[in-house]
C-alpha cells in the first residue's frame, strides 16, 4: 500500500465548490418555497 496522499487538482476543487454552492442555493430556494404560506409576500 503506498501512503502517497491522493493530490486534487484546480478542476476537482472549481467542481466541488460549484456543486457546493449549486447544492446551498438549491436548498435555501426549497427551504423558502416549503415554508412559504400562501400567495402572499413573504418577508
Amino acid at each position: 500500500m503506498s501512503r502517497r496522499h491522493r493530490r486534487w487538482n484546480w478542476r476537482q476543487v472549481a467542481a466541488l465548490a460549484a456543486l457546493g454552492r449549486f447544492a446551498l442555493e438549491a436548498a435555501r430556494i426549497a427551504w423558502e418555497w416549503l415554508n412559504d404560506d400562501g400567495p402572499g409576500p413573504s418577508l
